[in-house]
């Protein structure tokens, strides 16, 4: 059967300590305000520099099982839903 249900990044099921990132702008933009529909800290997660084609900049979630994970939500920065920085891409 199919099953469609968040798995915690929006209401933070998930703790912080299962989110890691490759690196980070500073302490307000590290992977664990990397969540949906949340401001906190400066309502994203950062790279410490700037992104370019070439980079391989990752935000890790640990889900601590097995998951078959059929449907990703993305957004930008949130900055209290004025955030205009976001991915062009993934990969």
């Amino acid at each position: 059967g199919r099953c469609r249900f968040a798995l915690g990044m929006e209401d933070g099921t998930i703790p912080d300590f299962r989110l890691s990132a490759s690196s980070a702008w500073s302490d307000s933009t590290a992977a664990r305000h990397g969540r949906l529909g949340r401001s906190d800290g400066d309502g994203a997660w950062c790279p410490a520099g700037p992104v370019f084609p070439s980079e391989q900049e990752f935000l890790e979630v640990d889900l601590g099982r097995l998951h078959v994970v059929t449907l990703v939500g993305t957004q930008g920065r949130h900055a209290g839903g004025h955030g205009r920085e976001f991915a062009h891409q993934y990969r």
